[in-house]
Formats: structure tokens, sequence, C-alpha cells
């Protein structure tokens, strides 16, 4: 197969490894998941919404910033 073949049909050449590298082997049998494995998960209704999120990380940091803008003389009251 020259090349140009080989660019029209790059699946052809694609070697795939036989065994997968140490870090991402999979454990051979699986385990049940347990009640409290399924009720431990967290879901999207578990999580604030992220306006509130926002919010409150805004009004948790901006007093921080605002002490250190005028530790640093960037705002001068």
């Amino acid at each position: 197969m020259n090349y140009q073949e080989a660019q029209r049909r790059p699946d052809e050449n694609v070697t795939y490894p036989s065994e997968p590298s140490m870090g991402s082997q999979k454990p051979k049998t699986k385990e049940p998941v347990t009640q409290i494995q399924r009720d431990s998960v967290i879901t999207r209704e578990d999580v604030p919404n992220p306006l509130f999120r926002f919010t409150s990380s805004l009004i948790f940091l901006l007093p921080i910033l605002f002490v250190a803008g005028v530790y640093y003389g960037i705002i001068n009251p």
C-alpha cells in the first residue's frame, strides 16, 4: 500500500494496543451497588442554583478584595 492509498483509508493503518496500560486497567468483576452508595450520589437537584452560588461567592469575595485593595493602596477611601 502506498502513501496516497493510506491517506484515503487511514483506518487500515491504525494499530491498537493488545493490552491496556497499567494505569487504565478496569476491574475484572463488578461489585453490586449498595443502597448507601445509591443514596449518596449527588444529583443536579442536590446542588444549589447556579445564580445562588455565583451571588454567594461574590458576597463572600468582595469584602476581602475591598480590604486587600485598601491595604495595597489600589482603593483610596
